[in-house]
């Protein structure tokens, strides 16, 4: 806190792992984490990306993370002014990175997961309010598909533009994991300002399937 203004400085992001509900806990490559993690401590293989040490901050952006089909570690951040999100991943050497998009729209609109053999991202951009875009994987994060739309709210009844606020993706159980891709995002009237933003949400649901051979029908959304 400075003046009375709280600083939402946000740094290293370490990203750890669990193979027996919490007893231990693993680095990426799989070795030992030293517990309690501290900003002291932290190392370039804990930490994919340090937002301190570039004079960033990530405020409360760290979005989602996981393990790819294969069983790759990774993490989506912000860099930069935020406007950027990029997937970082666990490769031969250590995190590697590639750019999902550079345009983020305001908010948290961004949420990514493993199907059965592909990773998928959606999100939205600031010069396309309303659509819901993906990309997608099919080699753990290291390379991704051209973004494409899979939904748009249009136009609100009172005739205001739309945007989304927030996306998440949805794992099913596993026994009931397939290729079929499941979010939940919100949106809001634009006119209506940062209070709606924030606290108005309408939310929808949106499944789609990806890869070449759909194995059940059902694509569609629901309000």
């Amino acid at each position: 806190m400075a003046g009375g203004k709280i600083l939402k400085r946000f740094g290293s992001n370490p990203v750890i792992f669990t193979k027996d509900f919490g007893e231990t806990w693993l680095q990426a490559d799989g070795s030992p984490a030293t517990l309690p993690l501290t900003y002291a401590t932290t190392t370039p293989k804990l930490a994919p990306y340090d937002h301190l040490t570039r004079g960033e901050t990530s405020e409360w952006f760290t979005r989602d993370l996981g393990f790819g089909p294969s069983g790759a570690r990774w993490i989506i951040l912000p860099v930069g002014k935020q406007q950027e999100m990029r997937f970082f991943y666990w490769g031969l050497s250590g995190w590697e990175s590639t750019s999902l998009t550079t345009n983020l729209d305001r908010g948290d609109p961004v949420g990514c997961g493993a199907t059965r053999d592909y990773l998928v991202c959606a999100f939205a951009e600031i010069k396309k309010p309303g659509s819901l875009l993906v990309r997608v994987s099919n080699d753990d994060g290291r390379t991704w598909g051209a973004p494409f739309a899979v939904d748009n709210v249009g136009r609100a009844p009172n005739g205001s533009a739309q945007g989304i606020n927030w996306v998440s993706f949805v794992q099913p159980a596993e026994e009931c994991v397939d290729n079929a891709a499941r979010f939940f995002y919100g949106y809001y009237k634009q006119r209506d300002g940062i209070n709606a933003r924030n606290y108005e949400n309408n939310i929808r649901w949106v499944r789609f399937h990806v890869g070449p051979r759909p194995n059940e029908s059902g694509d569609g959304h629901v309000e």
